[in-house]
């Protein structure tokens, strides 16, 4: 059986225009260039099965949904 694994990082959050080391402190909302870049990657994968999806709990990645 074959195993791919796909990585993607979170879409760009306000943090970034405001040049801000984001952590796991604070969190922010995407920008509204990450926001085009979240529904760029919804698209591309619309069509695609997954067995599973992990995901990260930091608001940039919530953001993606």
């Amino acid at each position: 059986m074959k195993t791919t694994l796909i990585f993607v990082r979170h879409a760009q959050s306000v943090a970034k225009d405001l040049e801000i080391v984001q952590g796991r402190g604070e969190q922010y909302s995407l920008s509204k260039l990450g926001e085009e870049q979240a529904r760029k990657l919804a698209e591309n994968f619309k069509d695609r099965k997954f067995d599973r999806i992990f995901a990260s709990t930091a608001g940039v990645s919530i953001g993606s949904d």
